[in-house]
């Protein structure tokens, strides 16, 4: 069911540049009205703004199941940016409250939990992540070269580099052979290229920076390094990143948002998937990396529950040596007939990972379970009503959101002062 939220947008920033980011503020009453006769059962929640209480509010008063999905850590993506030391309590005070209004938040991560836990969050449980291994698809060459993929792409088949030609006895047996329009050749990519991908929105707080400064390092010792971003700036300085990115690395190619189906192609292609993100509640990218059977070199505290060093990829801690290390992984991947080799090893140990343990349909059976859950315990409690608190927040979030995006006048700061001498005294 689909239904239109009112929500503030920065609208200078919405341009083909960059999306610019978009906060929900409350239901409209004809959206209320949709959901009123649409009955559902369940809520689910996803964001934590105005719109996100204004739904919790509606399920309370109908007496529909309610819970909330934790999909972005907040309270980290402010560590990047100027004044962190005011706006990180502000933003854990807010989510806080935010849960609270929840019966139950689950986070992707037994260790996010257990964070959060120890920041008085209250009444969360664990609910994963999956893939679809079939769309993320990898078959190993049979002839020791990296593995080739195939997608529903007019059967074009997408080679990724050190893999021979289906007539050397590697690819598929399906007898269609390697396609000359697949992706990788579509975009004159030398065979024995090494093709890094980057597939996630590009802002500060996922360090593109690390990213960018390993391939320029592997560009300048003479390396045939490609690169490939599917993904937008979600801000200025996001656009900036690319703008820099894209003047100083050569063979870059900036894809933009894409479908999932045409992500796949993107990781198809691919080498190496070098993602040093320090935000991550998951992992998703670092997930997709794997099922298409891509070694992976990511940050130890956001993937390390998905990749064992030096297994299925490897692991970066955080510090003043992380490129240091990120470079030297990379480098090892890259270093010939051995790096391909490894490249393959690690691929494939990825590949199994995620289709043994990460699978997407049970994943999401047990989501319904946890609808099931939650519609259960709706029938057996009466509907009340919405509670002052939640109406106050709402309220209080709306206009702080309002007077975020107009502008930070002197009483647009007295107002999130307000909210957040509110959150203090609760």
């Amino acid at each position: 069911m689909d239904f239109v939220m009112p929500t503030f947008s920065n609208q200078e920033q919405d341009t083909a540049e960059f999306d610019g980011y978009v906060m929900g503020s409350r239901i409209s009453r004809a959206s209320c009205a949709m959901l009123d006769a649409f009955a559902p059962h369940v809520m689910h929640v996803t964001v934590p703004d105005g719109g996100g209480l204004a739904a919790a509010a509606w399920a309370r008063r109908t007496g529909a199941g309610l819970l909330a999905t934790w999909h972005s850590n907040f309270h980290d993506y402010v560590l990047h940016y100027p004044l962190s030391w005011l706006t990180r309590p502000v933003a854990i005070f807010w989510l806080r409250l935010y849960c609270a209004h929840m019966p139950l938040t689950l986070v992707p991560t037994a260790s996010l939990k257990a964070e959060l836990a120890a920041l008085g969050f209250k009444r969360m449980g664990v609910w994963g992540r999956g893939v679809d291994a079939t769309l993320f698809a990898a078959a190993g060459d049979e002839r020791g070269g990296a593995p080739a993929v195939r997608l529903e792409d007019g059967g074009a088949l997408l080679r990724r580099s050190g893999s021979g030609s289906s007539e050397e006895g590697g690819g598929p047996t399906t007898g269609e052979g390697v396609a000359p329009a697949g992706l990788r050749a579509s975009l004159h990519i030398p065979n024995d290229a090494i093709v890094f991908c980057w597939t996630s929105r590009i802002v500060r707080e996922k360090r593109f920076d690390i990213f960018e400064a390993v391939v320029a390092r592997l560009q300048a010792e003479g390396l045939d390094v490609h690169v490939l971003i599917a993904g937008v700036p979600s801000d200025e300085s996001g656009a900036q990143i690319l703008s820099r990115v894209r003047q100083r690395l050569a063979n870059v190619t900036y894809f933009g948002w894409v479908e999932q189906s045409q992500l796949a192609r993107v990781y198809a292609c691919s080498d190496l998937l070098l993602f040093p993100s320090e935000v991550e509640t998951f992992g998703n990218v670092t997930l997709e990396g794997m099922a298409s059977g891509l070694p992976c070199v990511v940050d130890a505290r956001c993937s390390g529950h998905l990749v064992t060093h030096g297994v299925n990829g490897f692991t970066v801690e955080r510090g003043d040596a992380a490129t240091q290390t990120y470079y030297e992984l990379s480098r090892k991947l890259c270093n010939g007939a051995e790096g391909a080799a490894l490249r393959r090893k690690l691929g494939r140990a990825g590949r199994a990972v995620a289709v043994a343990r990460y699978d997407l349909r049970a994943n999401s059976l047990e989501m319904v379970a946890h609808y099931q859950e939650r519609a259960a315990l709706a029938t057996r409690l009466a509907p009340g009503g919405v509670p002052l608190s939640a109406k106050l927040l709402a309220a209080l979030s709306e206009l702080v959101l309002l007077g975020f995006f107009l502008g930070a006048t002197a009483i647009n700061k007295t107002l999130a002062l307000a909210f957040f001498l509110l959150g203090l005294r609760r």
